[in-house]
């Protein structure tokens, strides 16, 4: 039985293929062994209590403080700066002549009551005013409405400009004023 040359190929494909596999395969498992040989190595420094985890330990404690100061409400937590800052805004009054904190908008208020007043009525009424505006305009521009009510009123066609001349103009001069006035 002879085989032939198509079936020779496949089969050195087969085992090319198969010389692949195995090599990555040996190679994984060298990899696995390593790490396994590691975590003995590991695991008999833990039960033998040479393992040296004051590095880990250190790292740990370090960070759990560092939450813990977060967490809290002295120096350096979240709460402490936020509270800070709320009050820097409330109580803080610059110098610049701006009214950009808390403090100084009520003093301002405070000593321009009326005005602030008079301020806030004046907007109330007009955002009434604006509303009803939007009621009498509707969704459309105020020259969209002129155009559609005077629509058909007057159109160029319907006025006449007539010019006069130079000597219609001399003859209704003659006609007023006498002739050579």
């Amino acid at each position: 039985m002879a085989i032939s040359t198509e079936k020779l190929l496949t089969l050195q494909q087969f085992q090319t293929g198969l010389t692949a596999a195995k090599n990555y395969t040996d190679t994984q498992v060298s990899t696995v062994n390593t790490k396994v040989t590691t975590l003995e190595g590991k695991v008999t420094a833990l039960e033998e209590g040479t393992y040296d985890d004051t590095e880990v330990r250190g790292l740990i404690n370090t960070n759990t403080s560092a939450i813990s100061t977060l967490n809290g409400s002295g120096d350096g937590s979240v709460t402490k700066k936020v509270n800070d800052a709320i009050n820097q805004f409330a109580t803080d009054v610059t110098d610049d002549g701006v009214v950009n904190s808390y403090k100084e908008l009520i003093d301002y208020v405070a000593a321009h009551g009326p005005e602030a007043a008079t301020m806030a009525g004046n907007i109330a009424t007009n955002t009434a005013s604006i509303e009803s505006l939007k009621t009498k305009v509707g969704e459309s521009t105020v020259s969209q409405q002129i155009a559609a009510a005077t629509a058909g009123f007057l159109t160029e066609d319907d006025v006449a400009i007539n010019v006069a001349t130079d000597a219609e103009v001399t003859a209704a001069c003659n006609a007023v004023f006498g002739a050579g006035a």
